[in-house]
């Protein structure tokens, strides 16, 4: 299951994953990484490079048959991940081989029971939301142009923005490779409610290359 396949397995029903049929050293022109882990990388490095990373049940049972593979239930948490100076918890996930298959990342933001600092306005949410990409963009390069997975603005009580990251030179969209997305997904109470809550969520997504 991939990095999106995670957001959408404990907050939506939403899978995807693309497969890459490449040669090993096409593969690794392919990949993306998060702190040198990709889709080479195995638990054992997750957990040697994050030492705090406890187990998570992703499913039920030792593994999951999904519409597009099979994939271990046994994933890895990280409680506390700081970016941009705000903290993140994160999850990773593996291929019944063993490989990372994907990590999302995810932050909670505008909710009455957080601290105060993250209970933003609409105009914070899209700052934070521009330093993410800002920072994201200077490890990946620039992002798809015209990429919208999602609506871009406000619709009556939904606020959502989508940037998407790839490897290679392309500015078009390519199935089957590394990606990376950035979401930021709120909503208010009400029309006339000035406060948003919701998510702002990373995920890396690895394709099969091993």
């Amino acid at each position: 299951m991939t990095g999106g396949a995670f957001h959408r397995a404990i907050l939506g029903p939403r899978i995807a994953l693309a497969l890459l049929a490449v040669s090993g050293s096409a593969a690794a022109a392919e990949r993306m990484s998060f702190h040198h882990l990709d889709g080479a990388s195995t638990k054992l490095q997750v957990k040697r490079l994050f030492p705090e990373a406890r187990p998570y049940a992703l499913c039920r049972g030792r593994a999951a048959r999904l519409a597009d593979g099979v994939y271990t239930c046994a994933g890895l948490q990280l409680d506390h991940y700081t970016l941009d100076g705000r903290t993140f918890s994160a999850i990773f996930n593996f291929k019944t081989t063993g490989y990372l298959s994907g990590i999302l990342l995810t932050k909670q933001v505008g909710y009455s029971f957080l601290p105060a600092a993250d209970r933003l306005s609409k105009h914070q949410l899209d700052e934070l939301f521009d330093r993410l990409d800002a920072s994201l963009s200077r490890g990946h390069g620039k992002p798809l142009p015209d990429y919208s997975p999602c609506p871009v603005g406000a619709e009556s009580l939904v606020y959502r923005r989508c940037s998407r990251w790839q490897p290679g030179r392309s500015s078009r969209r390519r199935p089957g490779h590394d990606h990376v997305d950035l979401e930021l997904d709120v909503q208010r109470e009400a029309d006339d409610s000035e406060a948003y809550a919701g998510l702002v969520t990373i995920s890396y997504e690895f394709a099969a290359n091993r």
